[in-house]
């Protein structure tokens, strides 16, 4: 498990944002946990940021064990820092429920404030 946008710094504008981002299950992030997903024969969860059209997203990926993407999880809890930048995640839950194929294993996925919102909201 890596940290909420590994690979780059995590206060960033849109277009520094933008310059880091790839599409889900391409570009470095994903070539970078499938490797060692591949090399240590695990599951392995990567932050990054997530472009879909024109939207970006602050996302973690899953990769199982053969190097396939199973799961994209996109932060749906906004901190300030992210609301320069990215839209907030679409999933109906704050934590990604990923299944795996053959394995008992199951395992939830948020970022940041995703688990634990009740601090920051207003009562």
């Amino acid at each position: 498990m890596f940290p909420e946008i590994s690979f780059s710094r995590y206060c960033l504008d849109k277009q520094q944002a933008l310059e880091f981002s790839e599409k889900a299950g391409e570009g470095q992030n994903y070539l970078f946990a499938k490797e060692i997903a591949l090399k240590i024969n695990s599951y392995v969860i990567v932050g990054y940021v997530e472009k879909e059209g024109d939207k970006l997203y602050n996302s973690a990926i899953v990769i199982d064990r053969s190097g396939k993407v199973i799961g994209n999880h996109r932060k749906k809890l906004l901190y300030e820092s992210d609301k320069k930048w990215c839209s907030e995640g679409d999933s109906m839950t704050d934590v990604s429920i990923i299944n795996t194929d053959g394995e008992i294993l199951r395992m939830g996925v948020a970022i940041c404030m995703d688990i634990n919102y009740k601090d920051f909201v207003n009562e």
